[in-house]
């Protein structure tokens, strides 16, 4: 997935940018340039610390950037994303937080089928 022209746009104006990390973004130079001074930028899985790594191959033992594919891994970018909310809002803590543990538990289901595979 890319960045578009009307992307771009949003970023002039947005609060806080959420992107995985890892490097998995190439075109984040370029949304760093586009923010204003000062806009959070959150690299969720790195914050996440969520620990998954490559097991084969010429990469083993390097973290896997695709974390989002591990609903506990989702769980955990959940949180990330919720606690960067708070501290921007934190008027509404208490709501970022309900809405945080509700989508996780929605993941709870994922997280038993996943161990059993």
């Amino acid at each position: 997935m890319g960045i578009n022209p009307s992307n771009f746009a949003a970023l002039e104006t947005a609060d806080v940018v959420f992107y995985n990390g890892y490097q998995l973004e190439q075109w984040m130079p370029q949304v760093e340039a586009t923010l204003i001074d000062g806009t959070p930028l959150v690299a969720v899985a790195e914050a996440s610390e969520y620990p998954q790594t490559i097991i084969t191959g010429d990469m083993e033992g390097d973290v896997d950037p695709h974390l989002w594919m591990d609903p506990r891994a989702v769980s955990a970018y959940v949180q990330v994303v919720a606690n960067e909310l708070e501290h921007l809002l934190p008027q509404r803590a208490e709501e970022f937080q309900q809405r945080a543990e509700a989508l996780k538990k929605s993941c709870m289901p994922c997280m038993l089928n996943s161990r059993s595979a």
